[in-house]
């Protein structure tokens, strides 16, 4: 990672945005999923009691950019219909395939955290969604690590 950082807060005018790190493609978005909880809520977690398991599959092409926006706007839908606000992501297998022949994708991970409870958590930012805008997940090849910048609409 970039100094031991999952993610950091990047100063933008409109919304919001972070960069997200991971050594792996799985641990970018987890630390991506990690980044967009603490624009919702900077508290922590003490009691994770809810499990929250997340599958999503296309049988058509699409990139990491596509796969990495479908599964924070999976988050966010669990978050929103279920009142939950997450801490902990597991990408349990992440596979992109998208040759001609048998185009399909496929994430598999599991979303800990706990029901929302306004004594204990403060909602700092109501995100609507990430963004395709200036969204790139890139290989840096001198601190070896994949980043994204993502900006998310509130």
């Amino acid at each position: 990672m970039v100094s031991g950082k999952n993610f950091e807060v990047i100063d933008y005018t409109s919304d919001v945005k972070i960069k997200a790190y991971g050594k792996t493609m799985e641990e970018l978005f987890e630390n991506s999923a990690r980044g967009m909880f603490f624009l919702i809520s900077e508290n922590d977690a003490s009691d994770l009691k809810v499990i929250q398991k997340i599958s999503i599959s296309t049988k058509h092409k699409v990139t990491c950019e596509e796969l990495l926006v479908f599964w924070l706007e999976r988050l966010l839908f669990y978050h929103e219909t279920k009142k939950i606000l997450y801490f902990n992501f597991k990408i349990n297998s992440l596979l992109l395939e998208n040759n001609d022949e048998n185009p399909c994708s496929v994430l598999e991970a599991e979303a800990s955290g706990e029901k929302i409870n306004m004594k204990k958590h403060e909602i700092l930012n109501h995100i609507k969604g990430p963004t395709y805008h200036d969204l790139k997940i890139i290989y840096n090849s001198k601190s070896k690590v994949f980043e994204a910048n993502i900006i998310f609409d509130v």
